[in-house]
């Protein structure tokens, strides 16, 4: 009975310890829970603050850029020059810091597809309804497009006949030169080729500033003859 009393005692003592063991561990392990939770909302919150210190820091960029586009416009005399110059600081900046370029597009994202909504449409309500006599006024105009648009599928094709693992390429190039960066971003985002919409934005939107300076010129010169 003794020897019995004895093995039930240290058997007691011995679950006891099991007992207080497991419970210390159980509450390490919740102590770990807490601690990773508070981690993560830390990091949430962080996250959400560089998110806004970068949608801000785009805000400012974006408007000193047309800040300086406007200044430089008047400097040489041109007023009509505004977002041509702001295009080309644009281009400057993307191309010299491109990892804080990178930064501030993922926070300037949203606004951006916010203003290709508000361009699309006042593009839209700009255009009107084309009437006959619309027709009638601008037959040259139409036919110019229509060749222009002509040799420029042209090359489109034949490069992709000589060149097929570089489709996206050819296709991407072909809107950046038709629609500008608006639309190229816009076919890029709904492809999902997400790798090639800066170099397509670039590239349109260097293309863009300079044919801009090219028909700014031309058109001074038909001006002034």
């Amino acid at each position: 009975v003794t020897m019995r009393s004895i093995i039930s005692r240290v058997d007691a003592v011995v679950a006891a310890r099991a007992f207080d063991d497991g419970e210390r561990e159980d509450d390490g392990e919740r102590e770990r829970e807490a601690t990773t939770e508070r981690e993560a909302e830390d990091a949430d919150g962080a996250a959400a603050r560089s998110g806004a210190d970068d949608a801000l820091s785009a805000f400012f960029v974006a408007v000193g850029f047309l800040a300086a586009g406007e200044l430089v416009a008047r400097l040489v005399g041109q007023p009509d020059a505004v977002l041509p110059m702001a295009t080309v600081f644009t281009v400057v900046f993307a191309t010299l810091a491109p990892k804080r370029a990178a930064s501030l597009a993922v926070a300037a994202e949203p606004l951006a597809n916010a203003m290709l909504f508000v361009f699309f449409v006042a593009a839209g309500a700009a255009g009107g309804v084309l009437s006959a006599s619309t027709f009638a006024r601008y037959a040259n105009v139409f036919v110019f497009s229509f060749i222009l648009y002509a040799v420029h599928l042209a090359f489109v094709f034949v490069g992709i006949r000589v060149d097929a693992d570089r489709r996206r390429e050819y296709v991407l190039a072909s809107n950046a030169s038709i629609g500008g960066p608006a639309t190229v971003a816009s076919l890029a985002d709904a492809v999902g080729w997400r790798s090639l919409r800066a170099p397509a934005v670039l590239i349109a939107t260097l293309a863009n500033s300079i044919a801009t300076f090219l028909g700014l010129a031309l058109a001074a010169v038909l001006r002034s003859s």
